[in-house]
């Protein structure tokens, strides 16, 4: 009674023709002239199924929420283990060529782990920040070298989003560079 109008108001009621419903309810008191009735305008819109359509589409995001997150635990383990596999065939190898490529491979897949793992943890799942990336796979890669403690790194990058075929691109370059200097700058 105190109010001129209300807005998106839900209400759930049982009909005894059509079963349980969900409306939606909105009003507005129309002004009159002066002595004349109160003249309320409601507007009822049934809302059951697009109640139905948004439950269900918040369980089928929920759903896809836990399939991605899985996913991405797997191929992250799975990427680990190549790495991991790599590293272990390097030890028991003698050719220093073979163990170069095998140490190349390696590189290339931390490359593509933390491009992986960038992507995943972006609001959008096919672009990300080229500054995030970089500073993540500058860092991966200077690791992995044993004179990394030689080296200091500086950083000055600007930032932008970039796609993530483009980004994956960008940092093979990256890891071939920095995998060069590393190998053949510090020699001695």
């Amino acid at each position: 009674p105190a109010k001129t109008a209300f807005d998106n108001y839900e209400v759930e009621h049982d009909f005894k023709t059509i079963g349980r419903r969900i409306m939606l309810l909105n009003a507005r008191q129309i002004e009159q002239e002066s002595g004349r009735q109160r003249t309320i305008l409601l507007a009822i819109e049934d809302i059951t199924e697009r109640k139905a359509a948004d439950k269900k589409i918040g369980a089928l995001l929920i759903e896809k929420d836990t399939i991605l997150k899985e996913v991405h635990h797997r191929t992250k383990n799975s990427m680990n283990t190549i790495i991991s596999l790599l590293n272990l065939q390097t030890t028991v190898l003698t050719d220093p060529i073979a163990i170069e490529a095998l140490k190349d491979t390696e590189s290339r897949v931390q490359s593509m782990m933390v491009l992986y793992d960038k992507l995943y943890h972006s609001t959008g799942y096919n672009e990300t920040s080229i500054k995030e990336y970089l500073d993540s796979l500058i860092d991966e890669i200077i690791i992995n070298f044993p004179n990394n403690n030689l080296v200091k790194i500086e950083k000055h990058m600007d930032d932008f989003i970039i796609n993530a075929k483009t980004l994956q691109s960008v940092g093979i370059v990256v890891n071939e560079l920095l995998t060069n200097i590393m190998k053949h700058a510090f020699i001695g």
